[in-house]
């Protein structure tokens, strides 16, 4: 029972640890994030973090990787659709879903520097782990079809243009969701509009 809560409790503070430092990592990015700033964030001495993780990139790593996983996980839910044209606008919203409920892991992922190591338990290109090789393989398999327009044969081409879209609404309205300058509409609403949109035009 003691080993349980022990283990239980070497958990809470990893997680803490991680949260804290996803929280610095938007706030001042990677060149500005250490370990002792992570320290006077969560109240703990340089020594305890360092007992959970031996040096700050194994902290920054942690933390990229387990937001890919979740942002993987989103996206998986909607396998299963059959057209892969449906299930690129339902990938696409899952996408916009996933950034509204945590904007602070999106914020990492794809508007920071940071990225994954080489040596990444994540395994690159394989759709089951890689969220951009999934988009890819449904995009490919919208080629082998022929649903979409002739000029569009690219599947790298076809699926940076369609992440591009999704990125560009996501991160105006994280950066700029809050300024009265503009009369923001609602992100999810417009998101639909922009995939249904976007799709008329690579659709045949």
């Amino acid at each position: 029972m003691v080993a349980v809560d022990r283990e239980e409790h070497s958990r809470s503070v990893k997680q803490k640890i991680l949260d804290a430092a996803r929280e610095l990592l938007v706030a001042d990015g990677v060149e500005g994030f250490s370990m002792r700033k992570l320290a006077g964030k969560i109240g703990y001495t340089a020594t305890g973090i360092y007992h959970h993780f031996p040096d700050k990139q194994a902290v920054l790593e942690e933390v990229i990787e387990t937001d890919f996983r979740s942002l993987r996980a989103s996206l998986g839910r909607i396998g299963n659709v059959g057209d892969p044209i449906d299930r690129i606008q339902q990938m696409g919203m899952a996408y916009v879903d996933f950034a509204i409920e945590f904007p602070s892991h999106y914020q990492i992922l794809f508007m920071t520097p940071a990225s994954l190591p080489p040596d990444t338990k994540i395994v690159r290109c394989d759709p089951a782990e890689d969220a951009y090789a999934f988009l890819k393989q449904v995009v490919i398999e919208g080629l082998a079809l022929g649903r979409f327009r002739t000029e569009f044969l690219d599947a790298d081409e076809l699926s940076q243009i369609i992440w591009s879209s999704a990125h560009g609404l996501v991160s105006l309205h994280i950066t700029k969701g809050n300024d009265p300058w503009v009369p923001w509409r609602d992100l999810r609403s417009v998101s639909e509009k922009l995939f249904e949109a976007l799709l008329r035009g690579l659709v045949r």
